[in-house]
């Protein structure tokens, strides 16, 4: 499905792109595997970005007009990734005689931080005050999407990434968001095992109101995690799995 490019390999699209090495695998390149797609972290200059490309189902033209609509939100509060473009065979055709595989692929801000996944699935105890602390940051990312009509559809620990002083959020994995004007994907998002109720598995959901028991369930564990009792009840990789 994916042949992965070299370490430094280039990858030349509007700037020269180069693949970035896994920290702590020498002579691995960088790539984190996912439903959808497999991401690369490529570098221009001292700069990172992501590079999303996604397994041969999700590829299509909506993505290219999807991205466009998209890119209106980059200014709102923990959407840098919004900031995207995508490599299209009519735009970057030689990208993608040498990268077959990318077509369609998107390129982003690479989002520097920890996953609540990670967390979650190490055990990883907060302090009374970093657990606040990131429940308020998370809440207020929440109502701000409300406020403007806009819901992720598919929240969970490995789709919000925080800073270590927890005072900032960023949402990633974005494609299926809600929002005026967005493209509905073929197929509602049904979530992810853990932050989604048993009814809602079966039809999915992609309207304003689809983030908030996802969310609900980001704050009970985010609030709970300061306990060791919380954490060690924990059911794997969510604590309600």
């Amino acid at each position: 499905m994916f042949t992965d490019p070299e370490i430094n390999a280039k990858l030349l699209l509007d700037k020269k792109y180069h693949f970035m090495e896994t920290p702590h695998a020498p002579g691995v390149v960088y790539a984190e595997i996912g439903r959808k797609a497999k991401v690369y972290k490529v570098k221009n200059g001292g700069k990172a970005y992501a590079l999303k490309a996604f397994k041969p189902k999700y590829r299509s033209k909506e993505i290219v007009e999807n991205t466009s609509r998209i890119a209106k939100f980059a200014d709102v509060p923990s959407l840098s990734v919004a900031n995207r473009l995508v490599i299209t065979p009519d735009n970057y055709p030689e990208a993608i005689e040498n990268y077959p595989a990318f077509a369609y692929a998107v390129l982003m801000p690479w989002i520097e931080g920890m996953s609540w996944f990670n967390f979650v699935s190490r055990r990883t105890p907060l302090k009374k005050h970093e657990s606040l602390r990131l429940a308020h940051q998370f809440i207020d990312t929440i109502v701000e999407f409300e406020k403007k009509g806009l819901a992720h559809c598919d929240l969970s620990g490995g789709n919000f990434v925080f800073s270590e002083d927890f005072c900032h959020v960023e949402l990633i994995d974005i494609e299926d968001m809600f929002g005026y004007d967005l493209i509905q994907p073929t197929e509602n998002p049904v979530g992810t095992k853990g932050y989604v109720p048993n009814w809602l598995k079966a039809e999915g959901a992609w309207e304003a109101g689809a983030d908030r028991f996802a969310a609900s369930i980001l704050i009970c564990e985010i609030l709970g995690w300061q306990s060791q009792d919380i954490r060690d009840a924990s059911s794997g990789d969510t604590y309600f799995a």
